[in-house]
């Protein structure tokens, strides 16, 4: 005599989401027919319709625990179709080998999937396995599936996030010794998006990118490039005559310092900014020098903090350094 059974989820419960790798179903059985198949397959299923059945009579039942009845019923009843030959066998082998095992925890269930995985492969593959041999290799892998435990609270959604937004960076605007860090960052950051294995690691990839990121120094724009190199030609072309001592030795100085900067294949824009700023202010005391000559004499007395020495300022002629 069959025996038919009807299964529906509560409809005030969502709808659990099948386990990582598996094509999704609805959790309910319109009809199974248990009349003359395996024993195995029998006892396997109606096992896990008892645990069904109670976990969707516990009206308090978090969505975990039906996920967790549906994914072992559902293995059980994919056990339902086994006949003696080896195609659910063969099925039930590629529907574990499609399994991302990096979404699930490691340890002993994980060993045993991969032990049950490999015997499953080994009575496929033989040409004398008996009926026997099969249905508990079918059952060992199925069971071994069911208690592989999902990776949960992997939260990846800030590195994803940051990935997809310094992705489409153009590298060619920033110094090149800069960029090397950056594009490993961004690789390690893709492959860890593509398979997270622990919250450690995302984090880990997430701060790495985000410094990486952060250390890219933009190149200088032409136009302070030219304003520097205006800067050396005009005090290349300087006659300091018109100036104390001390005030060409710091100009001179400074101009060589810029020299420097500019055959510096590292220079960064704030870098340079930095030193445009400088010579700016220097280029306005060279002119300023040149239109009141006079000014060349050294007053008498202390000088006053209004009329202080630019050359005799050493913080007023410091180039920056190309390190910054």
């Amino acid at each position: 005599m069959e025996r038919q059974l009807f299964l529906r989820l509560p409809e005030d419960l969502n709808e659990p989401e099948p386990p990582a790798g598996r094509k999704s179903n609805n959790f309910n059985i319109d009809r199974i027919i248990l009349e003359g198949l395996n024993t195995i397959a029998k006892d396997c299923f109606e096992e896990k319709l008892a645990t069904a059945k109670a976990v969707l009579a516990e009206r308090e039942a978090s969505k975990d625990e039906v996920n967790q009845a549906w994914r072992e019923l559902s293995y059980a009843i994919h056990l339902l179709d086994f006949t003696a030959d080896k195609s659910v066998l063969e099925e039930l082998i590629q529907e574990a080998e499609a399994l991302n095992l990096n979404l699930y925890e490691d340890g002993a269930a994980k060993d045993e999937f991969l032990a049950a995985l490999e015997q499953a492969k080994d009575v496929a593959a033989s040409d004398t396995a008996l009926d026997a041999s099969i249905a508990e290799a079918a059952q060992r892998l199925l069971e071994a599936m069911n208690v592989l435990s999902p990776k949960t609270d992997l939260d990846t959604r800030m590195l994803a996030w940051l990935v997809s937004s310094v992705e489409n960076t153009d590298l060619s605007l920033y110094v090149e010794s800069t960029t090397g860090a950056f594009t490993e960052a961004l690789a390690q950051a893709k492959a860890v998006l593509e398979a997270p294995e622990n919250q450690e690691q995302i984090d880990s990839a997430l701060a790495q990118l985000s410094d990486a990121y952060l250390q890219l120094r933009r190149k200088p724009d032409e136009e302070t490039l030219k304003a520097l190199q205006d800067f050396v030609t005009l005090t290349d072309s300087l006659d300091y005559s018109f100036f104390r001592a001390l005030e060409a030795e710091g100009l001179r100085a400074f101009a060589g310092e810029v020299k420097t900067l500019l055959a510096d294949e590292n220079l960064d824009a704030d870098t340079a900014k930095e030193a445009l700023n400088k010579a700016e202010e220097l280029k306005s005391f060279i002119e300023n020098r040149l239109e009141h000559p006079e000014d060349k004499k050294e007053p008498a007395g202390t000088p006053s903090e209004d009329k202080k020495d630019p050359a005799k300022d050493d913080s007023s002629l410091q180039a920056p350094s190309a390190d910054k």
